[in-house]
């Protein structure tokens, strides 16, 4: 069974946005693995410490932390360049030889 994380654009977004687009790629990347697939929690609950100045950054870093429990990254396959996020998580799984899964919704 693969692990997956996925990859969305969280900024400027609402949690209710970022939740519909959640469940629509995992919709889409359950059919394209067959059902053999475990999706891990994306969303970072965790209250950045005091006094960090870049906070994207602190949210990347965990962010690869949880990618780095994976084998297969589920993301935008054509992500605009103002999401860094997700353009560094897909580079990290070309990089590290996680399969990827692209998923066309915008």
């Amino acid at each position: 069974m693969r692990r997956a994380f996925i990859s969305i654009p969280m900024k400027n977004r609402t949690r209710e946005e970022i939740e519909a687009q959640l469940k629509r790629m995992k919709e889409i990347a359950i059919f394209k693995l067959d059902d053999r697939v475990e999706f891990i929690n994306t969303i970072i609950l965790d209250r950045m410490p005091y006094g960090t100045k870049f906070e994207a950054v602190w949210y990347l870093g965990k962010s690869i932390q949880l990618l780095s429990q994976c084998d297969t990254l589920v993301c935008l396959k054509n992500i605009d360049n103002k999401y860094n996020g997700c353009i560094i998580e897909k580079e990290i799984a070309k990089r590290y030889g996680l399969y990827i899964v692209e998923v066309d919704l915008w």
